[in-house]
């Protein structure tokens, strides 16, 4: 039972393993690396800001550095909106996507687990900006569009 551990480069291995089944918690099979989000991610930290896209900050890190790095998320929201032609509502989920797979990739949220108090109300002034919500689009299924069997009197 414990000879898999024992052996030379027998927790390499396991680390390697838990690492695909992580991987395989996506649905890409990647680890979620071929997601929209964070492709543009990472290409915004690298020709952007010319660093790694993944922004490892300790739980324990000054407040400071952790709002630096919300300011940097805000910063390619900001951008997404302007570079891309993306709603706000892309921006948002983009930013829950890239949130979500840096918590698993690395294992810590963006900014250190800060809770970004700022980015959702900047999220909702870029709504603002582009003239608010759009409005439901009402479904009208072939049965609906159909003329009614009994004739009127």
């Amino acid at each position: 039972m414990w000879s898999e551990m024992r052996r030379p480069g027998g927790r390499t291995q396991l680390r390697a393993a838990a690492a695909s089944y992580v991987d395989l918690a996506y649905n890409d099979g990647r680890g979620g690396d071929s997601a929209t989000a964070v492709r543009w991610w990472c290409k915004f930290c690298a020709f952007g800001l010319e660093s790694a896209p993944g922004r490892v900050l300790d739980v324990a890190a000054p407040l400071q550095a952790k709002l630096d790095e919300e300011v940097i998320l805000m910063e390619f929201a900001c951008w997404l909106l302007r570079a891309r032609p993306v709603s706000p509502e892309t921006v948002r989920k983009y930013v829950s996507t890239i949130q979500a797979w840096h918590g698993r990739r690395f294992g810590v949220r963006l900014a250190g687990g800060l809770t970004l108090a700022r980015l959702p109300a900047m999220l909702k002034g870029m709504v603002v900006s582009e003239g608010g919500k759009r409005p439901r689009r009402l479904t009208v299924s072939y049965t609906h569009l159909t003329l009614p069997t009994t004739p009127y009197v």
